[in-house]
């Protein structure tokens, strides 16, 4: 509450309050108009959420340009080098999972040993 405010409050109730009242009551109000006027969005607090916001879909849209660039960069890597391809593996059998069992069973030292719970 402003200055200007608080004094009209006052003078309206040093008509019906003696001074005293007036004041404690002007202040009391003071108070809950400022504890209300925190609890909602401003203006500028909407405008910043905003400029934020277009910030943030710029972002999104760089991030999301780049992402697809480094897709196509990960396709013609795959074209160019043999047995990069996914979901086979030509030097280590056909299909999903392939290569890590065969994996497993050529390097037993590193793997500990382990073996496919399943075999195909």
């Amino acid at each position: 509450m402003t200055e200007l405010e608080r004094s009209l409050l006052l003078r309206r109730f040093l008509d019906v309050f003696d001074e005293h009242q007036a004041e404690i009551l002007a202040d009391t109000l003071g108070l809950i108009a400022g504890q209300i006027r925190g609890e909602f969005a401003t203006h500028a607090d909407i405008l910043d959420l905003k400029e934020s916001i277009q910030r943030l879909t710029e972002a999104q849209a760089r991030t999301e340009a780049r992402v697809q660039g480094l897709a196509e960069a990960q396709a013609r890597t795959e074209a160019r080098v043999p047995g990069t391809g996914r979901g086979s593996s030509p030097d280590r059998g056909e299909g999903p999972g392939t290569g890590h069992r065969a994996w497993a069973e050529e390097t037993p030292e590193i793997s500990g040993g382990l073996r496919p719970a399943f075999r195909a």
